[in-house]
């Protein structure tokens, strides 16, 4: 077939006229257990909370922890500070039962889960027995998987 161009040209021209194939095979990832939904149908079922080290203006870099609540995705609670600590990953939390359920006290928030990562601040001794002693069951996201922290996860990539 003579069409006037080198042969190489009229290689590339066919080339181009065929759909385009992937060069490599895409992973498809596997259901999971965990996966579907992170929002709840009723508020104060579930709670998200996280902590991350984020750029301030004039402060430099801080400590940012926040309680995002899974219903509507909202924050109940947030705390920054220059230094990562266990009472600073309790305050978001403290914040949100005050104003939410009136207290932070013994039993506050009986029935309320709080879902976290596995940060030195959320397994420590300290941290388990102070959410326990406000009625919360600890819930930890998967090891390696943040999207089982999502709530949290998204908010502290907002900020």
């Amino acid at each position: 077939m003579e069409t006037g161009r080198p042969h190489g040209v009229q290689r590339v021209c066919q080339l181009r006229a065929q759909p385009r194939s992937a060069v490599h095979a895409r992973h498809v990832r596997a259901a999971q257990p965990h996966d579907g939904t992170i929002t709840t149908a009723a508020p104060n079922v579930v709670w998200g909370t996280d902590g991350a080290e984020v750029s301030g203006l004039d402060e430099g870099w801080i400590w940012m922890f926040v309680a995002v609540e899974h219903w509507n995705v909202g924050r109940v609670g947030w705390h920054g500070t220059e230094r990562k600590a266990l009472h600073a990953a309790l305050e978001p939390l403290a914040q949100g039962l005050a104003s939410l359920f009136g207290a932070v006290g013994t039993d506050a928030a009986r029935g309320l889960v709080v879902r976290m990562d596995h940060g030195t601040q959320y397994l420590s001794d300290h941290f388990v027995h102070q959410v326990r002693f406000r009625g919360i069951t600890p819930s930890f996201a998967f090891v390696a998987e943040p999207e089982t922290n999502g709530v949290a996860e998204r908010l502290i990539r907002t900020l």
